[in-house]
């Protein structure tokens, strides 16, 4: 295998239909949408994305232009100019201008395309909810009350989990709520780390009955050491 010099690296960066890879749709269902709990409050994360990205594309649009009508200028005063050394200034400021509308369609097809990515999920959403985005309330009170609740429930759950007990933090925010409400957050709190206990004991047993100890040391070493690290090993080996 040939290895990648910098010649090469150049002219991939340098090429005007690079583009960034962005955030993936993995990432974002996984991680961005599916943390929401609520609903609402995923209908409402898809409305930040969206809003983020579409003021994104229409500055980066913005730019381009702006950039476009500069270098135009600069042309036009290349023609005109009186000394060498005036026409090599304009050449070097016109191919700063290209560079930097060659960086910003970058961001403008990166843009596009997490713009397309977020729509196919939000669409997924809408048919399993029923749920259409822009006829959505989202000033609901009730449904920002039972998303607190949730949440709360579920956070002092993993750190009941985790260490032992509820956090300082949530403790307090637990505190704040009217005693029925705080009553059931504790409640699901306990619910959620003992269920969460009880089904990593089940797969723990599970696990060992099925692999070797030499194949729990190759799994924690997958999962634990970066893809870079795994490859120094190898090459070290």
């Amino acid at each position: 295998m040939e290895l990648t010099t910098v010649k090469e690296l150049e002219e991939y960066f340098g090429d005007p239909e690079y583009r960034s890879m962005g955030m993936s749709k993995v990432q974002m269902e996984n991680f961005i949408f599916s943390m929401q709990i609520t609903s609402t409050k995923v209908a409402f994360q898809f409305i930040n994305e969206l809003q983020t990205r579409f003021n994104s594309l229409k500055g980066s649009i913005l730019h381009v232009e702006e950039k476009e009508a500069e270098r135009m200028i600069l042309e036009e005063e290349k023609e005109v100019a009186k000394t060498e050394g005036e026409v090599q200034l304009k050449e070097v400021l016109i191919r700063t201008k290209d560079h930097e509308i060659t960086m910003t369609n970058a961001k403008i097809r990166q843009s596009k395309k997490e713009i397309e990515l977020i729509t196919e999920s939000l669409n997924k959403y809408e048919l399993a909810t029923g749920n259409k985005l822009t006829e959505m309330d989202f000033e609901n009170e009730e449904d920002d009350r039972e998303y607190w609740m949730k949440r709360l429930s579920k956070q002092a759950g993993l750190d009941i989990i985790a260490t032992g007990r509820i956090s300082t933090g949530n403790m307090e925010a637990l505190m704040v709520l009217p005693g029925t409400d705080s009553d059931k957050v504790l409640s699901n709190a306990i619910a959620i780390s003992l269920s969460l206990r009880s089904d990593m004991e089940h797969k723990e047993k599970m696990l060992l009955a099925k692999v070797t100890e030499k194949e729990l040391e190759e799994k924690k070493k997958y999962i634990l050491g970066s893809q870079f690290q795994n490859g120094n090993m190898l090459l070290e080996e």
